[in-house]
């Protein structure tokens, strides 16, 4: 009953929030949320959903199949599960240990980044002029290699 409770807190905590680092920071640090009770679309939630190894689930929900599940068990009770380490937890940008205290961080943009921008376009525009010319002579001599291609192939 204990593995069914947590399932179905894990539903409603993705229910509320529908992503994988909010689950991982949940589930070593709990928040206490509003389960309630399960909702119809909730309750028909697979029990056992496949995660892949970046731990995402199924974009629809799907049960894990039933040689997923029996290798799992298999492993668990030989006493063969894999270690692994956990993925240490992404802090979101400006966090710190006090997620009360705000930073400010002063930005000095250079004055002429627009004109710099500018000047290089037309750089580019400039030293690409007449590159429409350069391809279409190639084009016509590609061209003109083809027929001399087909003309000695049909006289073979």
């Amino acid at each position: 009953m204990a593995v069914y409770y947590r399932w179905a807190e894990i539903q409603a905590f993705l229910d509320a929030y529908p992503n994988t680092d909010l689950l991982a920071q949940h589930l070593t640090d709990p928040v206490e949320i509003d389960q309630g009770a399960l909702t119809d679309r909730q309750a028909q939630q697979p029990l056992l959903t496949p995660i892949d190894r970046w731990g995402h689930l199924p974009l629809m929900p799907q049960p894990m199949t039933a040689q997923s599940l029996a290798a799992l068990v298999r492993d668990h009770l030989a006493g063969r599960v894999p270690a692994r380490t956990p993925l240490p937890l992404r802090k979101q940008r400006g966090q710190d240990d006090n997620p009360h205290v705000q930073h400010e961080t002063e930005v000095d943009l250079d004055p002429h980044y627009y004109e710099r921008g500018v000047a290089a376009r037309r750089q580019a525009r400039d030293s690409l002029d007449g590159l429409a010319e350069v391809f279409d002579a190639i084009e016509a001599r590609a061209d003109a290699l083809l027929e001399e291609l087909l003309t000695v192939l049909e006289e073979l």
